[in-house]
């Protein structure tokens, strides 16, 4: 059984990452390496620029220090100057220096601190979540009424994440797919309300 899954799994990566080389902007795959991605973007090239840079900027610090990279996973996500960070890290006191670190990059708005105290993720972990994306992305896509939203999809241990400008009623209908996706333990809202 275990062996049709990880099949299954790459090809849905697979399949996502060919979604995105279709339906990105320009820079839009903010965050699509560490299991995020854009369904729609409507931001203007600064704009997407800019969340690029402020992503790769705290990526590159967190990816500085020692401690921080063989301990801890973490994905780093920028949306109109709004940061969410999400990831595992052993104890509170690496928490705080994640936060610390990031605040260090000019330009963040927000700043959403969702990392979670627990052991580091394992690989097939991780390929679950980039599934779990891949397979929300796929749904977003092929509903219609979700045309005009901007929105990131962010997973980490089966907690979806959901980023962008939309309205409430978009909101809801992107939260509805998340939820009915199957491993997703938790959908948490980090939306900006137009």
């Amino acid at each position: 059984m275990k062996l049709k899954f990880i099949p299954t799994a790459l090809a849905m990566i697979l399949l996502g990452s060919s979604l995105q080389s279709c339906i990105f902007v320009a820079g839009a795959a903010i965050g699509a390496a560490a299991t995020g991605a854009v369904v729609f973007d409507k931001r203007t090239a600064k704009e997407t620029a800019n969340d690029k840079a402020i992503t790769q900027n705290i990526e590159d610090k967190l990816d500085g220090n020692a401690g921080i990279q063989s301990s801890a996973h973490i994905v780093v996500a920028s949306f109109n100057s709004v940061v969410l960070l999400a990831g595992d890290v052993p104890n509170a006191e690496m928490k705080e220096q994640v936060s610390t670190i990031a605040k260090t990059v000019p330009g963040i708005a927000k700043l959403y601190n969702q990392v979670v105290i627990s052991g580091k993720p394992s690989t097939l972990s991780r390929v679950n979540d980039q599934f779990i994306t891949a397979t929300i992305k796929t749904k977003m896509v092929a509903t219609d009424s979700l045309e005009s939203s901007e929105i990131q999809v962010v997973t980490v241990a089966g907690t979806v994440f959901l980023m962008g400008v939309v309205s409430k009623e978009q909101a809801g209908i992107a939260t509805d797919i998340a939820q009915h996706v199957s491993g997703v333990t938790k959908v948490v809202r980090v939306f900006q309300y137009n």
